[in-house]
């Protein structure tokens, strides 16, 4: 086991909140922005960059359930 787990799991999860966080909102104005000018060349590309970063999302909100409880 490592001896040192809740400060691995305190960076893992400060880092992910920090950089993972902010990511979703910026994709989704990114994404509606594409999308009003051009949104049929866009689409595809889009749609897999918003589904990674909320997976992504949704992996720091799962590690910030972890360290709260």
């Amino acid at each position: 086991m490592i001896k040192n787990w809740s400060m691995i799991k305190r960076y893992v999860w400060g880092s992910s909140l920090i950089f993972q966080s902010y990511f979703p909102l910026i994709i989704i104005f990114l994404f509606v922005f594409i999308n009003v000018y051009d949104e049929k060349l866009f689409f595809i590309i889009n749609f897999f960059i918003f589904y990674d970063n909320f997976v992504s999302f949704g992996m720091a909100f799962l590690l910030l359930l972890n360290a709260v409880f």
